[in-house]
């Protein structure tokens, strides 16, 4: 640690420098005789501590504690002062200064105010340390966070927060530029160390060209979006991107000995449109079939760079999902996104029909996964033909809701009698086995304890659990009327281990135990 000593009388600046400040924790000392000089000493030393005098020449200590609040926030700065008033106390703290030592002092008043200013110092470095710690950290953890990275832009604004301190994005108007670099998906016991290097090793490469960006990292898919400032053409952001992914290309055919395929997306307008791009890039490895392996490949190249925009940034996994869930709302408010980007794109009438079309495709395999006949809705008829006689996209609109509110509505209404159904089947199987349990109902009906549960109770109001202690009782209670069994042989009978614990439940449930009330109901036969 290192103490800066500022006083300007003599004998005080003597008795300060003769102290033992080793036991404080103070390495190195220095000293100056005004306010100036203090100040010049403390940017040159950068000291841990400032012990002034709050009276000197040319700088008094507050503005020379104000000044140094500034240059060195992490110092620790100690005023002197004869002066035994409240208000320089007030203007002190107010300088943002540690402490201060009033005049004549003892050595142990001082040393022991330096040795808390100190441990604050420390106190402070270790916080330092470990904020340092926590940004490594997430420079490393949000290169896995690309799902995360693609939800901020699912609402309506953008989170800027977010987006400047994880992501380090300054603007939400840059440029993006996608790439994806799809290593061969073998498993080994090593592949994810070595492509996880290799995925190091480009980031090194493209920042040394001047190009650093935004990287994520999933064991088999590299993903990079090369940002460029919001006024850089798209065919000059195209083609920076592009040279990067030929010197990814150069050093993958020098160091990856397996097969892989480099794909760029087109370079877009704003960072929520990135998944655009990267939707591009990833459809671009796709080709390789056709190009081969071991290449770049351009997604424009092969479609255009503006016709399916829109339907790059549609969540499909998320709309479908919706809608093998029975969920119309969710499902209603991303069509409207979809066809409210159609307008502000004003997308070709005939790419509408081509992308509805997919879209009800698509639909028809959902029925399917959920156990519907797809004709049942459809007709049989070319949905194709149909599509096209709706040549406004208001009137396609409309009739995708529809149609999707019509399967929705199937769904849920065939999902709704098979669990009816289901829920019956269990309650016949409970009747006919009362020893019976969650998990081995489970096991006969091929769906988990869990599932079948929370299924059950949202059908009856009550849990299985509940329900078979039911039936269990009205059992025992029949055994008890119609037969001469034993009270154990009933609970045995009933699914229960002891008797006693059966006694519990039945009393519990009746308010008497098994024998009164076989007892009583004999007495009233």
């Amino acid at each position: 640690m290192k103490l800066l000593i500022a006083e300007d009388e003599p004998l005080c600046l003597s008795g300060l420098t003769e102290l033992d400040w080793t036991d404080c924790g103070i390495s190195e000392t220095f000293t100056a005789e005004d306010g100036e000089e203090a100040y010049n000493l403390a940017l040159a030393k950068k000291p841990d501590i400032i012990l002034s005098d709050i009276k000197m020449p040319k700088m008094d200590g507050l503005e020379l504690a104000e000044k140094l609040s500034v240059a060195l926030p992490e110092s620790r700065f100690i005023i002197l002062t004869a002066y035994n008033n409240f208000s320089y106390a007030q203007t002190a703290i107010s300088a943002k200064v540690f402490s201060y030592v009033l005049k004549p002092f003892m050595s142990d008043d001082v040393t022991s105010i330096v040795s808390k200013a100190v441990e604050s110092v420390r106190e402070q470095k270790l916080r330092n340390s470990y904020t340092s710690q926590l940004a490594q950290h997430l420079e490393l953890s949000r290169h896995f966070l690309l799902g995360y990275f693609f939800n901020i832009f699912n609402g309506e604004s953008i989170d800027l927060d977010t987006l400047s301190q994880i992501f380090g994005i300054s603007s939400p108007e840059m440029i993006c530029t996608a790439m994806v670099v799809s290593l061969d998906q073998t498993k080994s016991a090593n592949s994810f160390n070595a492509n996880y290097r290799i995925f190091n090793n480009l980031i090194k490469i493209f920042s040394d060209s001047d190009e650093y960006p935004l990287s994520f990292f999933n064991t088999t898919q590299l993903v990079f979006f090369f940002l460029s400032d919001k006024s850089t053409p798209l065919p000059t952001a195209q083609s920076s991107a592009l040279s990067c992914a030929s010197a990814a290309e150069a050093y993958l055919n020098f160091n990856y000995t397996n097969k892989y395929v480099i794909g760029l997306g087109n370079s877009v307008n704003g960072i929520s449109r990135c998944k655009t791009s990267y939707t591009g890039a990833l459809d671009a490895t796709k080709y390789s079939f056709y190009l081969g392996f071991n290449s770049v490949i351009c997604i424009s190249d092969f479609e255009s760079s503006d016709t399916f925009d829109d339907y790059h940034s549609f969540p499909k996994e998320d709309f479908f999902g919706y809608v093998k869930a029975g969920n119309f709302e969710n499902a209603q408010f991303t069509l409207k996104k979809l066809f409210a980007d159609f307008r502000k794109n004003q997308t070709d009438i005939e790419v509408v029909q081509r992308i509805c079309h997919e879209l009800l495709v698509h639909l028809a395999l959902c029925l399917m996964q959920c156990d519907q006949d797809p004709d049942f809705i459809f007709n049989k008829s070319n949905v194709w033909d149909v599509l096209k006689q709706h040549k406004t996209l208001d009137d396609i609109e409309v009739f995708i809701l529809n149609f999707v509110d019509v399967v929705i509505s199937n769904i849920a209404y065939r999902y709704n009698q098979k669990t009816f159904n289901l829920v019956n089947d269990i309650k016949s199987y409970i009747a006919g086995h009362p020893d019976t349990s969650l998990s081995e109902i489970a096991k006969r009906f091929f769906h988990s304890p869990n599932y079948l549960s929370t299924l059950f109770s949202k059908e009856t109001g009550m849990t299985i659990r509940n329900y078979i202690i039911d039936e269990r009782i009205n059992y025992a209670k029949k055994l008890l009327i119609e037969t001469d069994k034993s009270i154990g042989a009933i609970a045995s009978e009933v699914g229960y281990k002891t008797t006693q614990h059966f006694c519990t439940i039945f009393n519990r449930h009746t308010g008497v135990t098994p024998g009164v009330y076989r007892t009583s109901a004999n007495d009233n036969l």
